[in-house]
């Protein structure tokens, strides 16, 4: 799975709200790697850092070559714009929109037409197993069902980076290891680089290549 061609890479310092963590973490293509910690470490922020949610302080953030943030010369590419799938820890998804339309947004928002952001939202749902639940709303969607939906987004528009925020959280036990079992063989197919977050060793286990542990500190 991993390539020395490509990836992901943080150098330099972020932070928020008065927490500042300084790393140098590179991610290849076609690697998955947990970055696990205790609560307060920047495991959260690591990802919104990359994703552009949150500014880096300090340094570069690095997607297969592409620069999408550079203190030193100013450049901060905006989170529409880069190639980033993310899975939120309370995965966001459009309460007023249809399931189909979910997926549909990731594409529609970086240019591609109607119908073929429908075409690969059908796709996806269907490679996640929940084409059926298209015109349904995520309100009528158990946890398992809605966490395919939010993968199936976040990998609709094929982005160079995947990010998956505690994954499972909103999983009851019963389905949490088919789920896991599921997701692995998402990312094991996924040709980009994967940042997963997460506080169950069992879910490390089973998807990362490599173990990123964060150190200590105050983050609120």
């Amino acid at each position: 799975m991993m390539s020395p061609v490509g990836g992901v890479r943080v150098a330099g310092t972020i932070g928020r709200d008065g927490f500042l963590l300084e790393l140098d973490i590179t991610v290849d293509s076609g690697e998955v790697v947990a970055v696990v910690g205790r609560n307060g470490a920047g495991k959260s922020t690591l990802l919104h850092t990359v994703a552009g949610l949150v500014p880096i302080v300090s340094g570069r953030v690095t997607a297969d070559g592409e620069t999408w943030d550079d203190t030193a010369t100013g450049v901060a590419i905006a989170p529409e714009r880069r190639s980033c799938g993310v899975v939120f820890q309370d995965l966001r998804l459009f309460a007023t929109m249809s399931v189909r339309s979910n997926v549909e947004f990731g594409c529609r928002a970086r240019g591609r037409s109607r119908d073929e952001s429908r075409e690969r939202a059908d796709e996806m749902l269907g490679r996640m197993g929940v084409a059926h639940l298209a015109d349904r709303r995520p309100a009528s969607l158990s946890g398992g069902e809605r966490q395919r939906v939010a993968l199936a987004r976040a990998l609709a528009p094929a982005p160079r980076v995947l990010l998956l925020d505690e994954p499972l959280t909103a999983v009851d036990a019963p389905s949490r290891e088919s789920l896991r079992e599921f997701i692995a063989g998402a990312v094991d197919d996924f040709a980009g680089s994967v940042l997963v977050v997460s506080h169950e060793p069992a879910d490390v286990a089973a998807m990362a290549d490599r173990v990123v542990e964060l150190g200590r500190s105050t983050e609120p």
